[in-house]
């Protein structure tokens, strides 16, 4: 029998990713690659991809629009599909769950994880293939048979059960692909592949295939002893198989969704130890534009918190601790200087260092800062790297412990 290999398509615009998911795959396996849009198109029409390794984060959106083409396109929506993220729960990935079934792989690319999942995937829809080309075959054996056709009588009917219960039993005794590993499971399905191009059927093709259509041959044939009782195949073992079909999805399915509860608990765990062990900082504006420009340049590294006014400010103050304050110097009833010197009268705020925000900051309005107190001057609009080095700044500095 011929070499067989397996056809994987990549598709991605990173080539370092590309070369890295290249040197996973054993010597068996062939792997192309495109990027999104025509070129990977071109190589799916050509045909001979068995499955595709799709990045699914890309930031146009070209992933998604390749994976809702194959989706579409009834010659290629069978080819099994593994995305790559990040995050298996962001929006992006429901994006894709609504153009069709998709399995994802999220994190860092792992060479057992992925070849783990291309050997699961290749079972299923080689089960699948199998099962249509049964029905193909008893469709073609159906309307092939003769007007005349005459039934088996009664002893022969008895005698080829048995001989096909038998046969199913030495095969549901014999190992299953499934229960071999990964690597074995894969060179097993291409085998039979091979096998049935070349018309050479293996022993568990053989007897699907007999019983298949066997059952359906004899599933209504009289017994002449008896004319009015009717001869029908026990379909036990299909639904057995299917029984344990089942069983394995749904077992699978419990095993995800625990480990996917000890991810997010682990998230969520994580998360929380970070947010602990952030400095928080209050930040003091009018301006609800600039309150979320400074929370979405610092919220990544610090515990931010948000007032509108200098009553607010004062109040938050009253309640809690914070290790530094960003004060808008400009705002109606309570400006800036005012509400830092009333700060300094709080045994929450006597120490804290103050950074003032100005959209004026000519030399008189620098020395009126300072002279309310203020370590530090930001002119508006407020950049990004300016802020962080104020603040990891006056953050770093060693002194009285608040």
């Amino acid at each position: 029998m011929a070499d067989v290999t397996l056809e994987v398509l990549i598709i991605d615009e990173n080539k370092e990713r590309i070369t890295l998911l290249r040197s996973f795959m054993p010597e068996y396996v062939t792997t192309k690659a495109a990027i999104y849009g025509d070129p990977a198109k071109d190589i799916i029409t050509a045909g001979g991809i068995d499955l595709i390794i799709m990045y699914a984060d890309d930031i146009k959106g070209h992933g998604l629009y390749m994976f809702g083409w194959l989706k579409k396109n009834s010659l290629y929506a069978k080819i099994p599909v593994i995305l790559m993220t990040k995050d298996a729960f962001s929006e992006r990935s429901l994006d894709f769950l609504d153009l069709g079934d998709a399995e994802f792989y999220e994190g860092e690319p792992d060479q057992f994880r992925i070849f783990q999942m291309m050997s699961e995937l290749l079972e299923e829809t080689e089960m699948h293939e199998d099962m249509e080309m049964i029905r193909a075959e008893q469709a073609m054996l159906n309307r092939e048979k003769p007007s005349g056709w005459v039934s088996a009588g009664a002893g022969e009917v008895a005698r080829i059960v048995a001989e096909e219960k038998a046969k199913m039993a030495q095969i549901a005794a014999e190992p299953k692909p499934w229960q071999a590993d990964s690597a074995a499971m894969v060179r097993d399905i291409l085998k039979a592949r091979a096998a049935r191009e070349q018309e050479e059927e293996d022993e568990y093709t053989r007897g699907m295939n007999k019983a298949v259509i066997f059952a359906e041959a004899v599933q209504s044939t009289k017994v002449k002893a008896a004319p009015a009782q009717t001869v029908r195949i026990d379909d036990a073992y299909k639904r057995r198989q299917l029984a344990k079909s089942l069983e394995r999805g749904e077992k699978k399915m419990k095993e995800i969704q625990k480990a996917l509860e000890m991810v997010l608990h682990a998230k969520m765990r994580r998360m929380e130890e970070m947010k602990k062990n952030q400095k928080r900082i209050l930040v003091v504006d009018d301006d609800a534009t600039t309150l979320k420009t400074i929370k979405h340049y610092l919220q990544d590294f610090y515990d931010v918190t948000l007032v509108n006014s200098g009553a607010q400010a004062i109040d938050f103050i009253v309640r809690y601790k914070v290790e530094l304050m960003i004060i808008d110097y400009r705002m109606p009833m309570l400006d800036g200087a005012m509400t830092l010197q009333s700060i300094r009268y709080q045994p929450n705020g006597k120490y804290v260092p103050a950074i003032f925000l100005t959209a004026h900051a000519d030399t008189e309005i620098v020395q009126r800062c300072i002279n309310a107190g203020a370590q530090g001057i930001i002119p508006k609009p407020v950049s990004r790297e300016a802020l962080l080095a104020a603040v990891s700044s006056l953050l770093g500095q060693t002194g009285k412990q608040i």
